[in-house]
C-alpha cells in the first residue's frame, strides 16, 4: 500500500479489456473509451486497497466472521473466507513480491496509475498546491535546468550544509519580503547569527 495509490487489483489488464470491448489496443482508444475501460477495471477488482487504514479486502468481502473469544485468541479477528482467499491469489502474491522502488524512481510510475485527484485534494488540504503548481510550471518552461529549482534541490538534500551564511541571508530576505507583502514594518528584524558574524569580520 505504500508503493501504489491504485484502489485495488486483480482485474484483467486494461489492454485485454480494450481488446475485448472495442477490439482495439489501449493506445488507440479515445478519452471517453479509456474512461469506460477504467470504470470496468474497477468493477473487476479482486481485492480493494484501503490506504487510510492500511488494509486489503476482498471485493466479495462477507463483512461477517466467526469470532473466537477464548483465552488463546489474543483478541485477533481472522478475516472472512473471501478475504483470506486473496492472500492465496497468485496475482496478489506477485504484487507482494514486487520490491519497493526508491523514492527517486517513484516518479517514473505510469501516469495512468497515479491518483491525481487524491493528490490534488491532499495538496489543497496541506496548503502546498500553489507551490506544486509553481514547481510544475518551472519544469515545463525551464526544462529541468532552472537555477531556482536546482538551488531548492541542493538545500533540501543537504548539499548546502556548511553554507549557513548563504542560507541565513536567503532566510532573512524571504522573511523580509513576507512582512512587506503583509504590510508589516521591518522593526525588530534581526539577521541570523551567521550573517552577523560575517558582517562583524
Amino acid at each position: 500500500l505504500h508503493r501504489t495509490g491504485v484502489g485495488g487489483g486483480g482485474a484483467p489488464h486494461r489492454s485485454k479489456l480494450a481488446l475485448a470491448r472495442y477490439a482495439r489496443k489501449w493506445k488507440q482508444l479515445n478519452t471517453i473509451q479509456r474512461k469506460r475501460i477504467k470504470k470496468e477495471e474497477i468493477t473487476r477488482y479482486t481485492w480493494i486497497n484501503h490506504h487510510d487504514v492500511l488494509a486489503v479486502y476482498s471485493a466479495d468481502c462477507a463483512k461477517r466472521v466467526l469470532v473466537y473469544d477464548g483465552p488463546s485468541s489474543n483478541g485477533i479477528v481472522q478475516p472472512c473466507d473471501p478475504c483470506a482467499e486473496v492472500l492465496n491469489d497468485k496475482r496478489f502474491q506477485n504484487a507482494l513480491r514486487r520490491k519497493m522502488p526508491s523514492e527517486a524512481h517513484m516518479r517514473f510510475s505510469p501516469s495512468q496509475y497515479r491518483p491525481e485527484l487524491l493528490g490534488a485534494v491532499w495538496s489543497m488540504q496541506t496548503g502546498v498546491r500553489q507551490l506544486v503548481e509553481m514547481v510544475r510550471s518551472h519544469i515545463l518552461y525551464h526544462k529541468n535546468n532552472d537555477i531556482y529549482l536546482e538551488f531548492s534541490r541542493m538545500a533540501i538534500s543537504g548539499n548546502l550544509k556548511g553554507h549557513e551564511a548563504l542560507l541565513g541571508l536567503i532566510e532573512y530576505e524571504v522573511r523580509r519580503f513576507q512582512r512587506l507583502s503583509a504590510g508589516k514594518s521591518l522593526c525588530n528584524m534581526e539577521y541570523p547569527h551567521p550573517i552577523n558574524e560575517v558582517m562583524n569580520i
